[in-house]
């Protein structure tokens, strides 16, 4: 037999196998949901569910078996979490007051990850643009500002930085500000931020502002990950994104999030929460911020200060009564810059915040009417959710139990069965690779070494014969 048959034998019988574990899956669904339970979304088809699955555990191009948890995460078969994984103790309604009452003022927002035009309803009070890079990318800014036109500037918008760019012109003047979102793995971000601010300097751009992604934990993780080693040493415990800016950019104008955000995930349900795994989540501060750049003619200066007043201390606007103990959803904090050199002849506040994609299917905290907002959440959490988890879970170990056993699927040796309970790998999972972009890769592999070894018995053989 060829390798090339072997090779697609096994990748035949790989996809067979998920086929069943595909084909119980949407059995236990049609059997557990009416009408009344659960919206009636579309459930994918199969090749696009395993696509999907594929897609997940590869790392880098190379399948991973540290990655396989994420398999037992489409037991939601593309059911979407209403409240993006998280537990939310507000409505719709409040939250949107809350966006209202950020900007009460002569103030702008500006929004990563935003939510739809129509999330502030049919009639919002202010002014809601949303503007899309080639990527795909957006940026939302919230206005409360009288008499200011506010559109995009496409032709300086930065696609493989992730930035987009805006203008506000009010009473003659314009000004430039660019929206950027850092990679959400943190990796790269502090030499992309370089980058943008020297961008920025010498394109009359005067804030950069959005969700840095840069944290103590990230920052860690992005120094020991780099290649080029361009990250200053003194860099190599982590650092919080406050602390980068104050050591690099001493004399800038800004203003960072200094308040811990604290995350609680709806626990063993996966349709509120497809990371069954995580409930409460470590905690950290997070990286949104504001800068305003300085005129290219005084970066040179030590003496240079960019005037104005920051407030430290950032508005926190998602939560009714915000406590230090008490859960807000994840990324919800709000960071302003009173910027007292009158830009606009007047008063001008600058927020930056985000819309964590709550309207989003697949995201979103919230979803549109007539699907998720009808459902009584803590009763379908509670008589629905947790007990199709674990159902979907017992399934999923007899499945596992099955490639566990079958040399010619678990070519990884990785017992891939989760506790019942808790939604975790019973034995943990080392990172190990799988290096080739095809399931097909490691057979070839270990072809080529026996042929060697064979090759290399057959040469001391015929020495000692000679």
């Amino acid at each position: 037999m060829s390798d090339t048959s072997i090779n697609k034998q096994f990748e035949t019988e790989f996809k067979n196998a998920f086929q069943s574990l595909y084909d119980r899956g949407i059995e236990l669904i049609k059997s557990k949901f009416t009408t009344e339970d659960i919206p009636q979304l579309t459930i994918p088809e199969f090749n696009d569910w395993y696509q999907n699955i594929l897609k997940d555990i590869k790392l880098g191009g190379f399948v991973d078996k540290s990655r396989f948890r994420k398999i037992i995460q489409h037991g939601n078969f593309g059911i979407p979490q209403p409240t993006g994984g998280f537990t939310v103790r507000m409505t719709k309604e409040d939250m949107i007051s809350q966006y209202n009452k950020a900007i009460e003022g002569n103030s702008l927002m500006v929004m990563t990850e935003p939510f739809s035009k129509t999330f502030l309803g049919e009639n919002p009070p202010y002014k809601y643009e949303l503007f899309e890079n080639s990527r795909n990318e957006k940026c939302g800014v919230y206005s409360n500002l009288d008499g200011a036109s506010i559109k995009e500037n496409k032709e300086m918008n930065l696609p493989s930085y992730r930035v987009i760019v805006f203008e506000v012109t009010k009473n003659e003047k314009t000004i430039n500000i660019a929206c950027w979102h850092g990679n959400s793995s943190g990796e790269g971000n502090i030499q992309a931020l370089r980058d943008i601010i020297a961008w920025a300097i010498t394109n009359n751009i005067h804030y950069v502002t959005g969700d840095s992604n840069i944290t103590k934990k990230k920052s860690f993780e992005d120094f020991n990950k780099s290649a080029d080693n361009s990250m200053r040493a003194d860099y190599k415990d982590g650092i919080t994104l406050e602390e980068f800016l104050n050591y690099e950019y001493p004399n800038y104008q800004k203003v960072c999030s200094t308040r811990i955000i604290n995350k609680e995930r709806t626990k063993m349900d996966i349709f509120m929460n497809n990371q069954i795994e995580k409930g409460e989540l470590s905690s950290e501060v997070d990286g949104m911020f504001i800068i305003k750049i300085p005129p290219p003619m005084n970066v040179v200066s030590e003496n240079f200060t960019a005037g104005g007043s920051t407030q430290s201390d950032p508005l926190i606007a998602f939560d009714t009564e915000y406590t230090d103990l008490t859960p807000i959803l994840a990324d919800h904090s709000v960071v302003k810059m009173d910027d007292t050199l009158n830009m606009f002849g007047d008063k001008f506040i600058l927020l930056s915040a985000t819309g964590t994609l709550m309207d989003d299917k697949k995201n979103g905290v919230f979803l549109k009417k007539n699907e998720w907002d009808s459902v009584d959440l803590v009763r379908f959490h509670e008589n629905i959710g947790i007990p199709y988890t674990k159902a979907w879970i017992e399934i999923y170990n007899q499945w596992a139990t099955i490639i566990n056993r079958d040399p010619r699927l678990n070519k990884w040796g990785h017992q891939m069965l989760v506790d019942i309970n808790t939604g975790k790998f019973i034995t943990p999972v080392e990172p190990t690779t799988w290096r080739g972009g095809k399931l097909s890769k490691k057979i070839k592999t270990k072809q080529s070494k026996t042929k060697k070894r064979k090759r290399t018995k057959r040469k001391r053989t015929k020495r000692k014969r000679t």
